[in-house]
């Protein structure tokens, strides 16, 4: 295998069907084709490419990882990437030996009583704020609210919770929290 290939999974309930591909030959082509044929797949799980027979069971891995999360995952269709599930596969791997709570962060917490005892919205515009790369402007727009009242809002999300949004890593954690907060939320809807 020279050039770069990739694997999909197509699961359903009773079965799964894997697909190799090169993605020279076939790229979007061969995806709008599996998305076709897919209508009696619960969804299609997408691994990265790879260049060797070795990485096959590699993008097998991530394909079938990504299925297992693509619930929590906001698409219009049932094509579910790797790249775009990383964060939630790392937790779900990691919640086989730690409770998902562990994830989050405190301060998101915080913010979510603050806002059931105020009735504000700290927390959601803090995940859109952190979602949106920390853009004031997209995070208005996604939330149909005006850009000074975004601005105000995340100063005082930063004030209260001690946020400096100039620190990655804290953006980063931030961006985990919330995935896994939103993990452990539907695993507990899932058990009632």
């Amino acid at each position: 295998m020279e050039a770069n290939t990739s694997c999909l999974i197509c699961g359903t309930a009773e079965n799964s069907l894997v697909v190799v591909f090169d993605d020279a030959a076939y790229g979007d082509g061969l995806l709008s084709i599996v998305k076709r044929c897919s209508k009696d797949c619960q969804g299609i799980g997408v691994g990265f490419s790879f260049k060797t027979l070795a990485g096959l069971a590699v993008a097998y891995r991530q394909a079938r990882a990504t299925l297992r999360v693509s619930t929590m995952m906001e698409q219009s269709d049932n094509v579910f990437l790797y790249e775009r599930a990383i964060q939630y596969c790392l937790i779900e791997a990691a919640s086989r030996s730690v409770d998902i709570m562990d994830f989050v962060d405190p301060a998101i917490l915080h913010l979510r009583d603050y806002d059931t005892k105020n009735g504000s919205e700290l927390a959601k515009t803090l995940r859109v704020y952190i979602d949106s790369g920390c853009n004031m402007s997209a995070c208005a727009e996604i939330m149909f609210t005006h850009r000074n009242t975004i601005r105000y809002r995340i100063s005082r999300i930063a004030e209260m919770a001690n946020i400096d949004f100039d620190d990655y890593e804290r953006r980063l954690s931030l961006a985990i929290s919330f995935r896994a907060l939103e993990m452990a939320t539907l695993d507990l809807q899932n058990k009632v």
